[in-house]
């Protein structure tokens, strides 16, 4: 780390020696009768023609270019229609104004040859901000996102998500086409930098609204990655292998086969190093399912499967198919394989007991196997130029199987006062599969083609089905430590949940006047469940059915929605409000104890949607909404579930379902020709007959969880962002503050109290912005949690945390790299009893070889000082939690990657 403090400050010392004769350009682009706004202003080098820096003319023609180094310059200025202009000035550290200048009418004959080849590196085509790739340098052998990370008003986070004019990038199309479903990090992971022509940036409509024209409101983030020509019909990718000490390798591939009618691409992973390149969701939902006992703590999943120890193996293959030229279609197959080895300890500190706070000490050991099929399609259909048809469909499986040995202790004071304990082994196995298809028919009638009517529906098969074993030793002490009692529990576990869910909609849109639209919907959706869960106490090797435990149920729920929206679009401005009713009902049979559970609800749910452009480079949006959330059949039955014999939970069949008010305010500003950009929103939410759980512990300090609805829940959270390029050293700078506030009804060991909840964080980072030769970025940030109590008898609580990062890269004529970071999390000592300090240092060194520097020789080390730890700290309504996970720490890894291209392309 003090080698890249020295580092750091001897690139910040040089570049502020060079900012002392640095010189700003500026001028005004016109035709000889007005202003050219949004014209392209571009400084080459003269030696090589490389981009030095770039702007853009503003609603007057008016341009500004800031801190030029001393040296001689091509001035480059280029406006579509025009002829481009073309200057060589010499830069000597006073400031240059060029005037006013005018630029000459395109001959149309020449427009193609003129404009090809030259790197323009930005241009607004009215919602849509183009980057052309070629104008920002990326280094042999780097993949997408690198070359996002340098592009102006685009930033990528250190877990690969990505933001976009200060809002989360939600979709990455490959040439106007989805690339392994929905996870935008498969696109900018996989895909060389170098296959990227333009970089597209736009806010994109839904489905219905690109289709009808009628603009509802619903608008995503997305990038869409426009590829050079010899990309589009060729053979490129690239593959990697590494290995290292303690058995560590890594093997990695990419290969895409591109055409005019085919996307063809394979992609696979296997390595032992805690790196996934696709989404775990679907292996922390269904792992967390095959867990022991409702109320006991679980090993949480820390920055998806980063901590522990993973092995992990994946593959999958995607094709998009033109098979004609109105009907695409999409399939992809992927599989993955996840080994998880977790050793973890928490120490829980519970607190509102008139005998004062307690402590619970646990440790586990576990080791999850998961395996995942997944297959996608998709098939759209245009039937004519008035309608269509879109099928989509997926089916997975998921295979696992879970190990786990767990040690508890309940004491009345930090290690001493033992009150109860439990060690368990716990062995589960299940398998889940999920068949779901779902289709959309659309139509446009007349000669008022914005009339639509829209149709779709869905269905979805989905089974769990789990088989364990549990073998617990409970023990229960009295106030001399001596044991009161202690119960021996050796059961089989059998659990089958059988579920189809069915949804219909359909939708019609009329125009009622000047750009507005009248829609009406109508909406059914089913949920149905079929439930068998058996234990088996084992005793004298003999099974026999525990009926207090066992449980078989039935729960149908379904409701109708009816909703009318009127639709206001202008060119600045959409407004949507909508009025709807939703009637649903709610049925539950308990088999085994003959009971049966009735809720209906009739609800007005009213919705507002508003977007307003204050200009090109801002807007406004407010939504405001209300939803309903049903209570689950696990909540209300009423029978005691106490398969964890100190962590028992009831259900109460009394339950009503919550009413949620949800509000959202979103402000975006972004100059596209300083680079400024500031957002802030504001979200609320208003919950009456919010569901929360009442925890009462008996003298023996056993735990007893019931469900219950209280008056109210208020959440209120808000971000602001601002991010801006600094003229002094040629930096950019990003600043983020995020605020959240609570206040709920909770129970502390069953007594009512008021709650307040305080979180929040505060986050910095500079970053220089010519990343020729040096590419760094340093920056912190301060978390901090409050929680406040009307109870006095509970006392306050509150603990945060800081980080630090920074990363080094030195390029020596793409022949050679060295590169280097740090990343120290400090985590205080506020009723936890000591602070934490975790520094995680990198460094690695690169040679670029072969032709086009397709081979890449990289020598690697991860956790230079051997510090990894992963650790968690979390406050609940009634306990405060420290939890420490054994993770990977130090390794070394040499490493070869080699980069397919294509052969003799032309320019």
């Amino acid at each position: 780390m003090r080698i890249l403090i020295i580092l750091l400050f001897l690139v910040l010392g040089s570049q502020a020696a060079q900012a002392q004769n640095k010189s700003d350009l500026k001028g005004i682009v016109g035709n000889g009768e007005e202003s050219l706004p949004g014209a392209s202003v571009v400084i080459l080098s003269v030696k090589d023609s490389s981009l030095v820096n770039f702007s853009l003319s503003d609603n007057d023609g008016f341009f500004l270019i800031k801190s030029i180094d001393p040296g001689e310059y091509l001035l480059q200025l280029t406006y579509l229609g025009y002829r481009q202009y073309s200057d060589t000035i010499r830069m000597s550290g006073v400031d240059i104004d060029m005037g006013e200048i005018i630029l000459e009418t395109a001959d149309t004959r020449l427009d193609a040859i003129e404009i090809k080849g030259e790197h323009i590196p930005m241009a607004l085509n009215k919602d849509t901000l183009e980057y052309n790739a070629d104008a920002f340098k990326t280094q042999p052998n780097e993949v997408v996102e690198d070359l996002l990370r340098r592009l102006p008003g685009i930033e990528v986070e250190s877990d690969g998500n990505i933001k976009a004019q200060g809002e989360d990038v939600q979709e990455v199309l490959v040439d106007g086409k989805k690339f392994f479903g929905d996870d935008p990090k498969l696109a900018t992971r996989n895909l060389p930098a170098d296959a990227v022509e333009k970089v597209q940036v736009f806010d994109k409509k839904s489905d219905e609204a690109e289709f009808s024209g009628v603009d509802d409101g619903v608008r995503q983030k997305t990038i869409n990655l426009d590829l050079k020509d010899d990309r589009k019909s060729g053979v490129f990718g690239s593959a990697t292998a590494g290995i290292g000490n303690d058995s560590r390798y890594k093997a990695s591939m990419s290969l895409n086969r591109f055409n005019a009618k085919t996307q063809l691409s394979v992609i696979g992973n296997v390595n032992n190093v805690n790196e996934q390149g696709f989404s775990v969701g679907d292996y922390v939902n269904f792992m967390s399912g095959m867990g022991w006992g409702r109320g006991r703590s679980s090993v949480p999943v820390f920055n998806g499967l980063s901590n522990g120890f993973v092995e992990t193996r994946a593959g999958g293959i995607n094709l998009n198919y033109d098979l004609s030229k109105k009907t695409e279609l999409s399939v992809s197959y992927f599989i993955n394989d996840i080994q998880n080895e977790i050793s973890s300890t928490s120490v829980r500190e519970n607190y509102g007991l008139d005998s004062g706070n307690f402590f619970t000490d646990e440790a586990t050991d576990q080791l999850n196997v998961n395996t995942n099929h997944r297959v996608n399609f998709e098939i759209e259909q245009e039937i004519d130029s008035s309608q269509d048809l879109r099928i989509r469909g997926s089916y997975g499986l998921n295979l696992g199987n879970s190990m786990s040995g767990t040690s508890t202790q309940i004491s009345e004071s930090r290690n001493e006062g033992l009150q109860n304990e439990t060690d368990a082994m716990f062995d589960s196995e299940g398998d889940n599969s999920n068949f779901s298809i779902n289709g959309t028919y659309r139509k446009k009638f007349g000669r008022i083609e914005k009339r639509t009517l829209t149709l779709s529906g869905s269905y979805n098969n989905a089974i769990n089905e789990t088989l364990a074993e549990l073998l617990s030793e409970n023990s229960i002490y009295d106030d001399n430590n001596m044991l009161e009692m202690f119960q021996l529990l050796d059961q089989r576990q059998n659990s089958e949940n059988r579920q189809k869910d069915y949804y219909g909609r359909v939708s019609f849109v009329e125009p009622v006047g000047n750009r507005s639209f009248l829609e009406l919907e109508y909406e059914r959706r089913n949920y149905n469940n079929d439930v068998l869960s058996e234990f088996f106490d084992i005793q004298n090797g003999e099974e026999i059915l525990n009926f207090d435990l066992s449980n078989a149920y039935i729960r149908d729920y379904y409701y109708d929605r009816y909703a009318a929206s009127i639709h206001f679009n202008s060119d600045k401005s959409q407004l949507t409000l909508e009025a709807a009713v939703q009637s649903s009902h709610l049925r539950g049979d308990i088999e085994f104890q003959d009971v049966t559970i009735e809720n209906d609800v009739f609800r007005f749910l009213p919705r507002l949607s508003w977007r307003y452009d204050l200009a090109n480079k801002s807007n406004i949006r407010v939504y405001y909404n209300t939803s309903i959330n049903e209570p689950s059949l696990e909540q209300l039955q009423p029978n005691p579930d106490n398969s964890n014999p100190l962590n028992i939970y009831i259900g109460n069949p009394e339950l009503v379902p919550e009413y949620r008010h949800n509000l959202r305010f979103n402000y975006f500003s972004y100059d596209q020709f300083s680079f400024r950009s500031f957002y802030a929103f504001i979200n609320a939410s208003y919950t009456s007959n919010n569901i929360t759980n009442v925890v009462q512990f008996n003298e023996d300090f056993v735990q007893t969880t019931t469900p219950v609805n209280v008056d109210y829940a208020l959440s209120i959270s808000s971000s602001q962002e601002y991010g801006s390029p600094t003229g002094f050293l040629n930096l950019r700078m990003n600043l983020r503050n995020r605020v959240g506030y609570t206040r709920s009804i909770t129970f502390i060991n069953a007594r009512e109290s008021n709650i307040e909840r305080i979180n929040g964080n505060v986050r910095l980072q500079l970053e220089n912005r010519n990343k020729k030769i040096w590419d760094w970025n340093v920056g912190g940030s301060y978390s901090y949690n409050i929680n406040r109590y009307e109870d006095e008898r509970t006392a306050n609580l509150s603990f945060s945390s800081q980080n630090v990062f920074g990363d080094l890269t030195y390029v020596h004529k793409n022949s050679f790299a060295l590169s280097t970071g740090c990343d120290i999390n400090f985590y205080s000592e506020e009723n936890f009893g000591e602070q934490q300090v975790i520094p995680i240092v990198k460094a690695s060194v690169s040679k670029y070889f072969l032709k086009d520097q397709r081979g890449e020789l990289k020598l690697s080390v991860f956790d230079m000082f051997n510090q990894n730890l992963g650790i968690s700290r979390v406050e609940n309504q009634n306990y405060i939690e420290n939890s420490e996970i054994i993770s990977l720490s130090r390794y070394f890894m040499m490493s070869f990657t080699y980069a397919f291209k294509p052969m003799g392309q032309k320019k």
